[in-house]
């Protein structure tokens, strides 16, 4: 890592496991994603060492190999003054021999993108429930992301600012289109270090071969894990007499839609909860804007599923041990975990108590 006058160099190496070539034509498109790309990963930069303040982002492109191709940047990060350069130091340079920070908010942020990119683009397509491959890949990138000190909440925020969705998206494609020439082609970011974020043939496979935008009088938005609230249900239908609004989104009642997945009557009821939704705006002729006509709520997230979905992210093989301390909690209960050493009771208690104390 070279350091300059308020400006850090920081590698960044992407991988495409390919045994054959790669046309000059999608090697070129694939560069200039990925500049686009890393030109986006100021805010977790920023999120990564709080206090700083990222002005520029410089993208060189050091070296590119054929054979499994390899596309080696230089990415220089340019502080807004010393004193954000200090403090960008003091925070990365505490751990920089065993977790480059910078590095891996620049990857992750990276591979943020690239995610919300690709579903975003299915969405477009009609396909709004994610499959497994995508919704693993977002879970690696929140679980990731905590290591280095950037909450699941900063990600989510971070993605939703994004205006220039069907731009994203066309980057995101273009990055990942190499690895589509090839059954079982991946893409490994930083000589495979992060493993978690590399994207496997599977999220490759299922990524769209390219951007088809939505019709010109109507546009959908994405919202991760975002704030609704409920004011008319019916315990009977997903379609019929749901409506509410999403705070400091859309303040004036909308009509809701339910996801096929969500179970009406679970949801009957509920005033405010957290969910994925897709607002779906659609071109008012004589006002000339996309006015929003409603909202689908694809996935709710309750108490109990988001304490079970942090601990399974560390915690493997106690699904039990884990339903038996959420079960402990609701019911405002005294738990006990006993057990041989090495099977993460210590760990399992530490995790339950920083989820309670995130929210």
């Amino acid at each position: 890592m070279k350091t300059d006058l308020n400006v850090i160099e920081v590698p960044y190496k992407v991988k495409y496991t390919n045994k054959g070539a790669i046309p000059i034509g999608q090697l070129v498109e694939s560069l200039l994603a990925y500049e686009k790309l890393l030109k986006r990963v100021s805010p977790f930069i920023e999120e990564a060492c709080k206090g700083a303040t990222v002005v520029d982002i410089e993208v060189l492109v050091c070296k590119v190999e054929a054979g499994s191709l390899l596309e080696d940047f230089l990415i220089r990060i340019v502080f807004k003054d010393k004193a954000n350069y200090d403090q960008a130091i003091e925070v990365a340079g505490k751990m920089f021999e065993s977790n480059p920070v910078l590095t891996g908010a620049v990857v992750i942020g990276v591979a943020a993108f690239i995610g919300f990119g690709v579903r975003n683009a299915l969405i477009n397509q009609g396909v709004t429930t994610p499959s497994t491959s995508i919704v693993a890949y977002s879970g690696a990138i929140v679980q990731t992301g905590g290591e280095m000190n950037i909450s699941e909440k900063a990600i989510t925020d971070i993605l939703n600012k994004t205006k220039d969705k069907k731009k994203l998206s066309q980057e995101a494609i273009a990055v990942i289109s190499p690895a589509q020439l090839e059954e079982g082609a991946a893409i490994e970011f930083n000589d495979n270090q992060l493993k978690d974020l590399t994207i496997t043939p599977a999220f490759a496979k299922e990524a769209p071969s390219k951007y088809e935008p939505p019709e010109k009088t109507q546009d959908t938005e994405v919202l991760l894990n975002t704030e609704i609230e409920i004011w008319a249900s019916d315990k009977d239908s997903s379609t019929r007499s749901w409506a509410g609004i999403v705070p400091g989104r859309i303040n004036k009642r909308i009509k809701f839609e339910l996801n096929e997945a969500i179970n009406p009557n679970d949801l009957h009821g509920t005033r405010s909860v957290h969910a994925d939704i897709v607002i779906t705006t659609e071109l008012d002729p004589n006002k000339k804007e996309f006015l929003p006509r409603k909202v689908e709520i694809l996935k709710i997230y309750n108490f109990s599923e988001r304490i079970r979905t942090e601990l399974n992210k560390v915690i493997i093989g106690q699904d039990d041990m884990i339903d038996f301390m959420i079960i402990g909690l609701l019911t405002n209960g005294h738990i006990l975990l006993e057990g041989v050493p090495g099977i993460a009771k210590t760990l399992s208690a530490k995790m339950l108590a920083k989820t309670i104390s995130s929210g």
